[in-house]
C-alpha cells in the first residue's frame, strides 16, 4: 500500500474551492473511478485557509507512479 497526500493553496490560482468542486462532479470523479489500482481517492478543501487537496490510497508503489486523469495541476498551477 501507498499513500499520497496533496495540498494546495489557492490564493493566486484562479481557481476556487467551489470552482473545483464543480470540476470533481463534471469530470474528475468518473475519471477516477477507472484508475487501475487507485483503492480510494478523497478530495478536501478548507474554505478558512482557501485550500484544496486530497489523498489516494495505492495497492501499490507502482501503482502510484501512473499518469493521472487529472486536470488539477492545469487548474490550480
Amino acid at each position: 500500500m501507498r499513500a499520497d497526500i496533496v495540498w494546495w493553496d489557492l490564493s493566486a490560482s484562479g481557481q476556487t474551492i467551489e470552482s473545483l468542486r464543480e470540476y470533481l462532479r463534471e469530470e474528475s470523479i468518473a475519471a477516477f473511478s477507472e484508475v487501475p489500482g487507485l483503492r480510494f481517492k478523497m478530495w478536501l478543501s478548507d474554505p478558512d485557509t482557501n485550500r484544496w487537496g486530497a489523498v489516494l490510497l495505492w495497492e501499490s508503489e507502482g501503482a502510484s507512479q501512473q499518469a493521472l486523469p487529472s486536470r488539477a495541476l492545469e487548474l490550480i498551477g
